[in-house]
């Protein structure tokens, strides 16, 4: 079940500085709350002793047995890999807006949105993704092209 959204930064004078989309950003959070609960791609990307002490200690910190399992699995040879977000369309704003919360975790993140919609986050939230997301739009597609401006006048 997805949750609320959170409420949304405001400025000194109360106006809403950062926004997205509330369906893109709630399976963004959906997905961000996966990823942070059982703990599964910080475990793969975990450094791995020799010195069995500190595997257990690895271990201990983990969250769930299931990271436990990805972390001996993975023995640490994972470690240095750089994590990618991919999507297209909507997956691609759920990639989107993943990388800022992610970014903190794994500095070396990169996401590729392939046709992002258009007008999904505010340009704040956008600045924070200009040196590690790429949007790709094709042609003519008229998804990434959308603003909300121009969806009120297609309303209208």
């Amino acid at each position: 079940m997805l949750e609320s959204k959170p409420p949304a930064p405001h400025d000194e004078e109360g106006r809403r500085v950062m926004w997205a989309h509330s369906g893109v950003l709630a399976a963004t959070l959906a997905i961000l709350k996966d990823i942070q609960g059982e703990g599964v791609l910080a475990a793969a990307l975990e450094r791995w002793s020799d010195v069995k002490e500190e595997r257990d200690e690895v271990l201990r910190r983990l969250p769930s047995e299931r990271a436990k399992s990805v972390a001996k699995r993975a023995g640490g040879a994972f470690v240095g890999w750089r994590v990618v977000l991919t999507g297209h369309s909507l997956g691609a704003g759920v990639a989107a807006l993943l990388g800022p919360l992610l970014r903190e975790q794994f500095p070396n993140l990169r996401c590729w949105a392939f046709a992002p919609p258009g007008g999904l986050m505010s340009p704040q939230a956008a600045s924070l993704t200009r040196d590690y997301c790429v949007s790709v739009v094709h042609a003519k597609d008229m998804i990434p092209r959308l603003a909300v401006a121009s969806m009120e006048q297609l309303v209208q």
